[in-house]
């Protein structure tokens, strides 16, 4: 078993819970997470997609009208045992880590299973 699995990501923002569940499902998504205060303070929901439903997936979910914050839709390693930490000093040992690689030349991203750190 591995600890990611490929998906689609699609963030939709600004758009009421029951709304997004029965068009998500509709587009055929594997599972849905609610998004709070995202960068620009909005709230929203990431809805997950398999990686060849992706592209038709969030074209339909922009005919249905909804909102997508464009940036954080793209293809995803998402995890698939996700772990909270909920020590504060060991989540902020993991988030200087990953910052400490982010800032290495030769990464471009880094992808973690600690809840809140992706």
């Amino acid at each position: 078993m591995f600890a990611f699995s490929r998906a689609g990501q699609i963030l939709v923002v600004n758009a009421g819970e029951e709304e997004v569940f029965e068009a998500a499902m509709e587009v055929g998504a594997e599972d849905i997470q609610p998004v709070e205060g995202g960068e620009d303070g909005s709230d929203g929901y990431k809805v997950f997609t398999s990686v060849p439903d992706f592209v038709s997936a969030k074209a339909s979910l922009q005919q249905k009208g909804f909102k997508l914050a464009e940036e954080d839709s793209l293809l995803v390693y998402k995890a698939n045992a996700p772990i909270e930490i909920e020590d504060d000093e060991a989540f902020s040992k993991c988030e200087a880590l990953v910052d400490k690689l982010l800032a290495l030349g030769d990464v471009d991203s880094v992808h973690t299973n600690v809840v809140g750190l992706d």
